[in-house]
């Protein structure tokens, strides 16, 4: 288990004495805690480069991230000065990401979507992390399909990840039923492999408690954790060649008596249970039998 701070914009001015501070933690605590560092940088500055390297200079700097939430329609709920999106300087200083293998968190309306995905097309070695779901500030029907397309083109573009989070910001009275449409939905558009989950604390601590929101997570996404025994199933399967057929019964000859049984769910019984047959396709009738003990 590891842990990632993503910057408090601490201080805007100075973002290295924030990534100072956090690397002086890391470094003194056993568990190295926070193990990597998402730090500030302004790219509508000039001299962003230079806040890069700076960055750089300390071990746990991975990432960088820039709030570039904008809603000129609802100034109130803007983060952002302006749509730096739309800014020819600060696309063109975002360039400087590239040669530096830094990651970047992207925080967006889904409004702002079809210009980031612009952005990832012209920077197509630059690892791209959604933050927040994409921000789905509304729980209406029609929002949700407007949101769910704007994912949908967003997760075109294969450096683009998804970070589930900050669901209690746009509904602090959420519920499981609520979010779990947002949570499966991005599952399903971006794929597991392209999703991760964090927490954003303290700033959800407002609406909930920290456990509550990782219990919820867990029982949405359950079923797509795997059981001990499909975990081993799995690496059977892995070491088994195309052309062989795999039974989900395990079973042993004594005596010339067969006996067999299902693969057992639990863990007291997967031991005994993954003696698994392998059975080629073209001795599927009867005939040579290959057994593997795990």
């Amino acid at each position: 288990m590891k842990s990632i701070h993503v910057q408090a914009e601490h201080d805007a001015m100075n973002p290295i004495e924030e990534t100072k501070w956090l690397q002086n933690i890391s470094d003194n605590n056993n568990l190295k805690i926070p193990n990597g560092i998402v730090a500030f940088a302004d790219f509508s500055e000039e001299k962003v480069s230079e806040v890069l390297d700076q960055h750089l200079e300390y071990k746990n700097v991975r990432g960088i991230r820039q709030i570039l939430s904008f809603d000129k329609d609802k100034p109130q709920y803007s983060h952002a000065k302006k749509d730096y999106l739309k800014d020819e300087l600060w696309q063109d200083n975002f360039r400087h990401l590239t040669n530096r293998k830094l990651s970047f968190d992207i925080q967006i309306y889904p409004h702002q979507f079809d210009d980031a995905c612009k952005l990832a097309k012209r920077y197509p070695n630059v690892q791209f992390i959604l933050n927040h779901t994409g921000e789905p500030c509304f729980q209406t029907e029609e929002y949700k399909k407007y949101w769910m397309r704007k994912m949908q083109s967003l997760a075109e573009h294969e450096n683009f990840v998804c970070k589930i989070s900050g669901l209690g910001m746009f509904n602090p009275s959420w519920t499981i039923i609520s979010t779990e449409y947002f949570i499966l939905k991005t599952i399903e558009i971006f794929g597991i492999d392209r999703c991760m989950f964090g927490s954003n604390f303290p700033v959800d601590k407002i609406f909930n408690t920290f456990d509550n929101y990782w219990n919820s997570y867990f029982e949405i996404v359950k079923k797509y954790i795997p059981t001990v025994a499909e975990n081993h199933l799995l690496k059977i399967k892995q070491r088994i060649p195309d052309n062989w057929r795999f039974a989900n019964n395990f079973s042993s000859t004594i005596s010339n008596c067969n006996i067999s049984a299902p693969v057992h769910q639990d863990h007291a019984n997967v031991k005994g249970a993954i003696n698994m047959i392998i059975t080629k396709r073209r001795n599927s009738k009867g005939g040579n039998l290959s057994l593997i003990h795990i």
